[in-house]
């Protein structure tokens, strides 16, 4: 009967597959159960206390794909449908993979054979925990996690070779003993690297706009060190001499304040995401440094005062250029001498506890017509030369990528309020309003 069965399924006496032993388990259960009864064929081909997978319905597809048999009416149509159902699947532009009960791989499409270098015969009849690393225990830890969707997983080593991935989940059979599932897998890699290079050239774009007021911000403490110094060499008094050289140090913490500023932002987003509990006054007087480099926020009152003693939980590259966007766009929309107020608070939601930051200016704010549309990659609502349209997609882009989300109200004319939300503990689920 073995023999018979190998020879009905084109297998060979060596074949290892799982996929395809379990099809030569059934065969030869289905057979014997002609000759004495399904229960004893069971018995015979079980070990006791063993639970056998379920294969009945990928044996019954199997011998549909290889007949030659022409079906007619509704067993026809039937087919048809199951035919295209499975094709839609297998030619998906992103990975899918179908799942049974016990999470044992189904049907696997060569999107994802692509993305996991696992290709479709060494995945068929695997449970998903057994395929090669990472993939299998990435994909059998998120089926089992009873999530819905993840997004932006990392997987892999350095940058060059990390791989950026969105999950999704979706049970299609509840509650049988057949139960499925299709797992979606989207490769983000090369979405991802070009977001970080957008969101290099936009900081680049600041740091040229910021070159103008560098110099007039270090050529102040330069004069004054250059004056104390001339005083001081010809000064004898031990107690006049220490102040004097107090004060130059405290000019050069100034310049070594901005240069460090300038550095960080140049920097940030280029490593990995590291969220840290950080002191967010801390954070927004180096953005305001940074802003006042521009010859709009030199002219601008930054009011900081609602900020004592609140932490967030960020990267501070990111974060930094969240709100050097945010003040600089705030500052563009003002009047000279304006004032822009920056305020947070710590609020309890549906996801738990979060900071809530808002940047409110009473600038010439944003039309009702180009609301919608703020969010979108190169549109701006500044003249010609004066905006890359880069600022808010990546404040969008950094904050999902906090598990936040960000709130824009504007009335033309009437300034602009913008509310960044970003949860003390880590959370995958995003949003924009």
């Amino acid at each position: 009967e073995l023999r018979r069965a190998l020879a009905e399924l084109g297998l060979r006496e060596d074949e290892t597959r799982a996929r395809q032993l379990q099809f030569l388990r059934e065969r030869v259960e289905r057979n014997l159960s002609g000759l004495i009864g399904p229960q004893l064929a069971r018995s015979m081909l079980t070990e006791p206390g063993a639970e056998v997978p379920e294969v009945r319905g990928a044996i019954v597809e199997e011998a549909l794909e290889r007949s030659r048999s022409r079906l007619h009416g509704l067993a026809a149509e039937l087919n048809e449908l199951r035919r295209l159902h499975r094709r839609v699947l297998l030619d998906l532009p992103i990975g899918a993979c179908s799942l049974g009960a016990e999470r044992e791989v189904r049907l696997w499409n060569a999107r994802l054979a692509e993305i996991s270098g696992i290709a479709e015969e060494h995945a068929l009849g695997e449970h998903l925990a057994d395929l090669p690393a990472p993939w299998g225990p990435l994909l059998d830890r998120f089926a089992a996690s009873g999530r819905n969707h993840d997004y932006k997983r990392r997987i892999g080593g350095d940058a060059d070779r990390a791989r950026w991935l969105n999950l999704h989940y979706e049970a299609v059979s509840q509650g049988s003993p057949d139960a499925q599932a299709i797992l979606l897998v989207e490769d983000l890699s090369e979405q991802q690297r070009l977001e970080t290079e957008l969101a290099h050239s936009e900081r680049l774009a600041s740091i040229g706009i910021f070159a103008a007021g560098i110099a007039h911000e270090i050529g102040n403490p330069l004069t004054g060190i250059s004056s104390l110094s001339q005083n001081l060499r010809d000064e004898a008094d031990p107690q006049e001499l220490r102040a004097g050289f107090d004060d130059i140090l405290e000019q050069t913490r100034r310049i070594d304040d901005i240069v460090r500023s300038l550095l960080n932002f140049a920097h940030a987003g280029t490593e990995q995401l590291q969220r840290v509990s950080l002191d967010l006054a801390d954070c927004v007087a180096e953005a305001v440094r940074l802003v006042r480099l521009s010859p709009n926020g030199r002219q601008m009152h930054f009011d900081t005062g609602e900020l004592a003693q609140q932490t967030i939980l960020a990267d501070r590259g990111r974060l930094l250029q969240v709100l050097v966007n945010l003040l600089s766009n705030a500052a563009d929309a003002s009047a000279p001498g304006s004032r822009i107020q920056i305020s947070a608070a710590s609020e309890a939601g549906a996801d738990g506890q979060s900071c809530v930051l808002r940047v409110r200016d009473d600038g010439c704010g944003i039309p009702d017509s180009a609301l919608p549309r703020v969010f979108e990659p190169f549109f701006t609502t500044k003249d010609p030369g004066r905006g890359t349209g880069l600022g808010l997609p990546l404040v969008y882009n950094i904050v999902r990528e906090h598990g936040g989300s960000v709130q824009i109200d504007s009335r033309a004319g009437a300034g602009t309020t913008v509310t960044v939300r970003i949860p003390q503990t880590f959370s995958t689920r995003a949003s924009v309003a």
